[in-house]
């Protein structure tokens, strides 16, 4: 665990870790639009003429398999933007529920990328041959981005847990001591 973020106490750091992930996730989702809107046109009636039949079928077929891949990445920005808000609003109050949340989507972003990594690595060896220095470079950059805004935000939620078991834990005592009080200034009244 880390007990600052670049010297700044971890609740300023976790704000801003969720500010920045608010702009990318917004960047994410205006360019996912962007690409719905610009790159899935319709079939002219020139390329249906002049094609057959079922090619015709599989570029229509394509086009409506891209349109639902691009859909679905343009949730998976919405929940991130929604989870980096959560994360936000975690800093300003005591909410741990909000910061398991943006930690679970982090936690599956983090896998999905080395996936990608891999995948990048092993699919296309013959571009990553003459590229692998810079390859490598920039994984390693993105992998220890990730890792070190998780680890920063897992040590923001401890001290929230933390807090909010001293919280319980105050109250429930002082409860408990009044209760006590009340009682036994409920049976000093009665009268035998």
């Amino acid at each position: 665990m880390v007990s600052s973020c670049f010297g700044l106490p971890l609740r300023t750091g976790t704000s801003i870790i969720a500010i920045i992930n608010s702009i990318a996730s917004i960047c994410y989702i205006v360019y996912y639009f962007w690409e719905y809107t610009v790159s899935h046109e319709p079939l002219s009636e020139n390329q249906i003429l002049f094609s057959s039949r079922n090619e015709a079928l599989a570029q229509a077929t394509d086009e409506v398999f891209l349109n639902y891949v691009t859909l679905v990445f343009m949730l998976v920005g919405f929940t991130s933007l929604f989870a980096s808000f959560g994360l936000k609003q975690a800093t300003l109050h005591n909410a741990a529920h909000k910061i398991y949340l943006w930690l679970l989507i982090s936690c599956v972003q983090f896998g999905t990328a080395v996936t990608i990594e891999i995948v990048v690595l092993f699919k296309h060896t013959i571009f990553v041959r003459y590229h692998i220095p810079g390859f490598l470079l920039c994984f390693v950059i993105i992998d220890a981005a990730l890792v070190y805004q998780i680890l920063v935000v897992q040590s923001f939620y401890t001290e929230e847990k933390l807090v909010e078991e001293t919280n319980y834990s105050r109250l429930r005592s002082d409860l408990t001591s009044q209760i006590e009080q009340h009682d036994e200034e409920e049976f000093q009244n009665v009268d035998l």
